[in-house]
């Protein structure tokens, strides 16, 4: 009896290993001849919106470093008439809906917020990164636009500022200008060294 039952748990244990060892296999990464990682567009994701919310200009996506959930910013007040036919009733789709949105790996919307009545929201939406400590930066490329941190929830903790006067319609950037800076919208977070990184003007 031992030894039968010590057989079967032995086999039960190689079975699992094998799913395990083919589950590793199954989920890898492509890869070309040349070890090169191969890509394929998936057509069905991210699933349809809820809401009836519409996507116009996707111009940025970032990566959650904790979860693998992707967060993308969606310039909706950038929509043409016809693409918000559902607000009036004259089409089914689409809704202007929230610009920056979180998707999990099967496609579904897990949060959805901003727009021009968020605090400090960018207009000219750009770049969104998800750092890791769990804050979302948001940046964007008007003049009167610059970097803002929010908590996932969309609640702002930070603003870069260093925006010239809005009625300064003549403003030129140069390197002795501190004060003040444009096109703030493409940059980079470097969390080990805790620095901001123009990727503008290098």
């Amino acid at each position: 009896m031992r030894t039968a039952g010590f057989l079967g748990i032995s086999v039960l244990i190689a079975v699992a290993a094998t799913a395990v060892v083919r589950t590793q296999v199954a989920t890898r990464q492509a890869v070309d001849v040349n070890g090169v990682p191969v890509f394929k567009v998936d057509p069905f994701w991210p699933k349809p919106l809820p809401n009836h919310w519409g996507m116009q200009q996707v111009t940025g996506i970032g990566i959650d470093p904790s979860n693998d959930q992707i967060w993308f910013l969606n310039r909706a007040a950038a929509a043409n008439p016809d693409e918000t036919g559902g607000a009036n009733g004259r089409l089914d789709c689409c809704i202007q809906g929230p610009e920056l949105m979180e998707v999990d790996q099967e496609g579904n919307v897990v949060r959805a917020w901003g727009d021009k009545k968020t605090e400090k929201w960018p207009p000219a939406l750009q770049t969104v990164i998800v750092d890791s400590k769990g804050f979302v930066w948001v940046a964007g490329t008007a003049a009167q636009d610059s970097i803002e941190k929010y908590t996932k929830d969309g609640k702002l903790v930070w603003d870069f500022g260093h925006r010239p006067r809005a009625d300064d319609k003549n403003f030129k950037e140069n390197n002795q200008n501190t004060d003040a800076f444009v096109s703030k919208g493409r940059f980079q977070l470097d969390e080990t060294t805790n620095e901001i990184r123009d990727l503008e003007n290098g």
